[in-house]
């Protein structure tokens, strides 16, 4: 069983401070945690201890990652499904499995399927493939932020989501 503290530590290194970036779409945004999806919240005001409260609810808990067996694909899943949002980092690691040969469906179901998937695969050739998956995920939405008139999304924050993407 993979370890909440130790994700939530490697997701720390990622996360920044107080940030109000016009360009992000999550707006005000504080450790990850944004204005848009927790609007009630006052976030400029919130602690890392209140943080690691909100993360351990709502993804850890909720998405049961303490079931990957491998720490750090359990570090990897958390910390995409945090930025990209679940579905999004769910399905990068199913068709990552599909891409190490497992038959599974990408439906973004992080269930007994996918968990059964993980671990028929060997674990440095799945991650391989999921950092492939993730970084294809961000490279769509540049083009599709680019295609619909944000040229400069992609500018400004592609590289470092690539980055994050091959850690």
């Amino acid at each position: 069983m993979s370890v909440f503290d130790l994700a939530f530590n490697e997701l720390m290194k990622l996360e920044g401070d107080y940030s109000n970036d016009t360009l992000d779409t999550g707006g005000e945004t504080k450790f990850g945690i944004s204005a848009k999806f927790y609007p009630n919240l006052n976030i400029s005001s919130l602690t890392k201890e209140m943080a690691m409260m909100i993360y351990r609810r709502d993804w850890w808990d909720k998405y049961k990652y303490q079931f990957i067996t491998s720490q750090p694909l359990a570090n990897k899943v958390f910390c995409a499904s945090v930025n990209m949002g679940a579905l999004n980092a769910h399905k990068c690691l199913q068709r990552a499995c599909r891409a190490c040969g497992e038959n599974i469906e990408d439906d973004g179901i992080l269930g007994q399927n996918t968990y059964k998937a993980i671990g028929q695969t060997y674990i440095l050739t799945l991650m391989a493939a999921y950092r492939s998956e993730l970084a294809g995920y961000y490279r769509v939405v540049a083009n599709v932020k680019s295609a619909h008139g944000d040229p400069e999304w992609g500018n400004r924050f592609l590289k470092g989501l690539l980055n994050r993407a091959y850690l």
